[in-house]
């Protein structure tokens, strides 16, 4: 059975029996009643709604839920979670596997991993590697990868990047400037407690700028065959940095003395030798 149909009185436009009445309110009579829908109520609805949530949540943060794991309060619109991260839902879950006495098998790790990245699984193994400072460690592999430094202040020593930077400075620098760099001393004094005077630190202090604690007659260390020496008759900056080339002494009497040794070239050779003897 087909729908009646009518004709409007205005622009003779054919529209159905039901909404004929509307085609001419809205299109002629400029009436906007219907727009709202529900006959105007909508915004009344809304408001409602509005004052029944604002209803519940001011009687569920008299109360709230906490979290399971670190019992922190739940917010109202994770009231149906039982935790309040994925943080705390992974430490849960681990939890209870682990209560359970479930550990991964090395095919369930290869089965995760395989469909995580696509790539054959290879089981982490324990690797000794020797970093570029010459200390040995031992290092776990994952996926084939390893440390390649003992430490973090070898990493950032040794790393390329640093390196490609440090080359960069370099060529801006004067080869004097350069030099003293590369003289400086890397040791720590604590590795030689016999070897210095540790009575002159307790007399003077150890020597700080003005802008650092100024105290200008504390002790400094001091290179025994000097820097300015060893750059005037290119000697290697491994000897001149060697730990057996080092003396405490006050900052004024280091300062001063230029390109002054105290000892030759030939003594600090044979004083290296029985050092490195001595610790290896």
């Amino acid at each position: 059975m087909s729908t009646p149909r009518c004709s409007c009185i205005y622009c003779k436009k054919e529209c159905s029996a039901k909404g004929i009445h509307t085609h001419i309110d809205r299109a002629h009579l400029k009436l906007s009643k219907y727009s709202s829908g529900y006959n105007g109520r909508y915004n009344e609805i809304k408001v409602r709604a509005q004052e029944r949530h604002n209803q519940a949540l001011e009687e569920y943060l008299k109360k709230p839920k906490t979290c399971v794991e670190c019992k922190a309060p739940l917010s109202y619109s994770k009231r149906k979670n039982s935790v309040c991260s994925r943080s705390c839902g992974a430490t849960m879950s681990n939890r209870n596997r682990y209560a359970t006495g479930w550990t991964a098998t090395v095919e369930h790790r290869a089965k995760v991993s395989e469909r995580l990245t696509g790539k054959p699984y290879i089981p982490p193994m324990e690797v000794t590697q020797t970093c570029r400072c010459g200390a040995t460690f031992t290092t776990v592999a994952v996926r084939g990868k390893t440390k390649k430094h003992c430490s973090g202040s070898c990493a950032a020593r040794y790393s390329e990047a640093r390196g490609k930077l440090q080359e960069k400075a370099r060529k801006k620098r004067a080869a004097l400037t350069n030099y003293r760099a590369d003289c400086a001393f890397r040791f720590s004094l604590n590795d030689y407690p016999s070897e210095f005077e540790f009575g002159l630190v307790e007399e003077y202090g150890w020597y700080k700028a003005k802008n650092r604690g100024d105290n200008l007659n504390g002790i400094s260390r001091d290179h025994i065959v000097s820097v300015r020496y060893g750059f005037d008759n290119n000697i290697d900056p491994a000897i001149i940095s060697h730990p057996a080339n080092c003396r405490l002494v006050q900052h004024g009497e280091n300062s001063s003395k230029g390109s002054q040794c105290g000892m030759t070239v030939d003594q600090l050779l044979e004083k290296i030798e029985k050092w490195n003897q001595r610790y290896k």
